[in-house]
């Protein structure tokens, strides 16, 4: 392998390990983000089965006055998860456009690096001829 393919090689081998980089930050925050959703899924279920429970009678926590309190509590926590939701959304998009670049950057020197032993392969053809 010549010094130009050497060093393509390894080029090729650091916007690989960027692109993996990459990818890995993705898949922690697309991993947060689904953490998140389902736990504004559970709230609302929560919320919907002690609203299915209250059909019949007041329980003790209706009558003490607890829900209003919880109520306020569930309505805080899901203030509190959708506004980490969101952060969590703006950063992935940052990573998406990383991404991206490091898709790009890789593919671009893997193109470099076939170009690079197709000449190489015609040049020895070519020598072969020859000689």
């Amino acid at each position: 392998m010549s010094v130009r393919g050497k060093q393509l090689a390894a080029i090729a081998a650091l916007t690989g390990a960027a692109f993996a980089a990459e990818q890995a930050r993705m898949a922690q925050v697309k991993a947060r983000e689904t953490m998140l959703r389902g736990q504004l899924s559970g709230l609302d279920a929560h919320r919907r089965t002690r609203a299915a429970g209250l059909e019949g009678e007041a329980d003790a926590a209706l009558r003490a006055g607890a829900d209003p309190l919880w109520h306020a509590w569930i309505d805080r926590r899901r203030m509190a998860l959708n506004g980490e939701l969101a952060r969590v959304l703006a950063e992935q998009d940052r990573i998406h456009s990383a991404l991206a670049r490091a898709f790009g950057r890789e593919q671009a020197t893997i193109g470099l690096v076939r170009a690079d032993r197709a000449a190489t392969a015609q040049k020895q053809a070519r020598s072969a001829d020859q000689g």
